[in-house]
């Protein structure tokens, strides 16, 4: 053997010079397909995993290979399991159901998510660390955290990032609720939020809701549903009800409700029972409303026009004007919710300690007894909604002294500081406006569309709609100083400065033409300020619902603006990136109500408040 080269041992996988010419083939599919018959029909088989009464016959080289997990659990002397041949594996009801799948995966790659079987998917993956899969459950989840209400699982997706600490996951579906809360309070899911998590929610600077009473009323949902099923006997849960009360409603904003909205509260069966918390805000907010400038009687149902065909036209302009027209929304307005509370009697002034005596409360008793369809609302509902006789609502601060205010409710100092009087995001017509582009393809490059419209100059939405000036007799104009008037430029496909000339001294310049590729909203104020004016704005971008599902909130852009004679436009770039925008099958474009198509209108809303 001597003289003679040693043989080289060419290692497994080793992969040589390419060949001078020839052809690959291909044949990862059939392989795949053999691998998956090697599990279906439990050929060679060599350990079985028991998931409670469930065994599946699998194989220690492709478990080993796909899992580091079972690599150890398999092969390591130190384990328990290592030379058993059927390892009993304790697993969460919700991931036996999809463990079958999960196996599967294992052997060829491919697996169906849904929303109802992503987490148990990841929880799988995650305790088995098998990151591929992991990651492809994430993206998912990222991409379909809108859904139908009954396939909403996006709480959930949250708690669980939450609770494994992946914060870049757990702050997109943080975005995605603060900007749909309306959405989520619809969901089932939304019932299995821990407390604590919703009272941060409740906290958010830029949480989007419809309005403080559809706040309101979701978080009573929450209550009632989460102090019943705690099964802890009927004393536990009154008492874990008082808690979720005091932790929760000290969130909602009560001065910021319409004055039919604090009349349906009061009369809540829910504000009954917990009289001493609600009782001291009621009062508070009645005051805010009556020293609130600008406030008048004539803005609200007075006993001018107390008939019942008035309370009735003012119900049916309320649902009108509150309908979200920006958007598809299922959300119940404002007045829709305001028919499921019970009303009470006009013997009952014992609840109402802070209304004078010269105010009275009418109940219209031909309303008929209905049961409301809502999904917010499971309790028997009247029709009737009260309305004030006998004088100005502003008569009530001369008698909320008799009712005893904490200080921080009095002066807004709450749970969330000088925030209590301060209006949110708010989707009604009060205080928002739709933004649309109908047929955004044909849209010139580097055009505006102009918009005018009008916000509410303080916190109160107090001037009365066009139908309810009518409605409350007619003729009387709006008090100019209680709104805000503007005029916005979109310009959704970019900005163009063409070619100038400055004239100077001894010399003229030339400007060249500079474009911009930027989806900008120019503000102009339209109102003369004596003084700085202080403003909020915050632009909404709608995106479409997968698969022709409802529409949502996808991106929001926020600028805190001074108006005066000096500054009288700003502009807010890059609400949505322009090239996610002008790419074909943008999410941004939905569908267009003026020409019955798909993907063709671009549509934001625009949220203007004062700072």
């Amino acid at each position: 053997m001597t003289g003679q080269e040693p043989s080289r041992k060419v290692r497994r996988g080793e992969v040589g010079e390419p060949p001078p010419s020839g052809q690959k083939v291909d044949n990862s599919l059939s392989t795949l397909q053999k691998l998956f018959q090697l599990y279906s029909k439990a050929d060679l088989c060599d350990v079985q995993l028991q998931v409670e009464n469930n065994i599946f016959h699998a194989h220690k080289l492709i478990l080993s290979m796909s899992s580091d997990v079972f690599k150890t659990m398999l092969t390591d002397a130190k384990w328990p399991d290592a030379r058993k041949a059927r390892i009993v594996l304790s697993e969460e009801p919700e991931c036996v159901q999809v463990f079958s799948e999960f196996v599967q995966y294992m052997y060829t790659g491919s697996i169906h998510l849904s929303n109802i079987s992503v987490l148990p998917v990841l929880t799988l993956a995650d305790k088995y660390n098998i990151h591929d899969l992991s990651n492809v459950c994430k993206q998912y989840m990222v991409t379909h955290c809108h859904a139908t209400p009954a396939s909403l699982k996006v709480v959930s997706w949250l708690q669980y990032a939450f609770l494994c600490g992946d914060h870049d996951l757990e702050s997109k579906f943080r975005r995605y609720i603060e900007l749909n809360f309306d959405h989520v309070m619809q969901s089932e899911d939304f019932l299995t939020m821990q407390h604590q998590m919703l009272e941060k929610l409740l906290g958010c600077e830029h949480l989007v809701i419809h309005s403080e009473f559809a706040l309101f009323l979701g978080l009573k949902k929450w209550i009632l549903h989460n102090a019943e099923s705690s099964n802890t006997g009927r004393r536990s849960n009154q008492v874990l009800e008082k808690k979720f009360v005091l932790h929760l409603m000290s969130h909602v904003r009560l001065p910021l409700m319409k004055h039919a909205q604090l009349f349906a509260l009061a009369s809540d069966p829910l504000v009954r029972r917990h009289r001493d918390f609600f009782l001291p805000r009621l009062a508070a907010a009645w005051m805010f409303h009556s020293q609130s400038s600008g406030f008048h009687h004539k803005h609200f149902l007075s006993a001018n026009h107390s008939t019942d065909s008035s309370v009735d036209n003012i119900i049916t302009s309320e649902r009108l004007n509150n309908g979200s027209s920006c958007g598809a929304s299922n959300e119940p307005s404002d007045s829709d919710a305001l028919s499921m509370c019970h009303v009470p009697d006009a013997a009952e002034p014992d609840f109402f300690p802070f209304l004078p005596t010269s105010v009275t409360l009418i109940d219209r008793e031909d309303s008929p007894q209905t049961f409301c369809s809502n999904s917010v609302c499971s309790e028997k509902c009247s029709g009737s909604l009260p309305f004030v006789s006998g004088g100005r609502l502003d008569l009530v601060a001369a008698e909320a002294k008799d009712c005893r205010l904490p200080r921080s409710v009095m002066s807004g100092s709450n749970r969330e500081g000088s925030t209590y009087h301060t209006p949110r995001n708010y989707t009604c017509d009060d205080w928002s406006t739709c933004l649309a582009i109908e047929d955004f393809a044909s849209f010139p490059q580097y055009s505006s569309h102009t918009y005018f419209f009008s916000s509410p100059s303080g916190p109160l939405p107090i001037t009365p709609t066009s139908t309810e000036r009518q409605t409350l007799g007619g003729g009387e104009e709006s008090d100019d100083s209680a709104v805000f008037e503007w005029q916005v430029e979109l310009y959704p496909k970019g900005v163009r400065f063409p070619h100038a000339v400055m004239i100077g001294i001894p010399n003229n310049y030339d400007i060249d033409e500079h474009c911009q590729d930027v989806v900008r909203l120019a503000v102009m104020s339209k109102t003369h300020h004596e003084q700085p004016c202080h403003v909020d704005i915050s632009v909404l971008a709608v995106a479409a619902g997968l698969e022709g599902g409802p529409e949502y909130m996808e991106a929001i852009a926020h600028k805190s603006c001074i108006f005066d004679k000096d500054r009288t436009i700003h502009n807010i770039d890059n609400i949505v990136s322009y090239h996610d925008l002008n790419q074909a099958e943008s999410k941004y474009l939905t569908a267009s109500k003026a020409f019955g198509t798909d993907r063709t209108c671009f549509k934001l809303v625009v949220i203007i408040k004062p700072a």
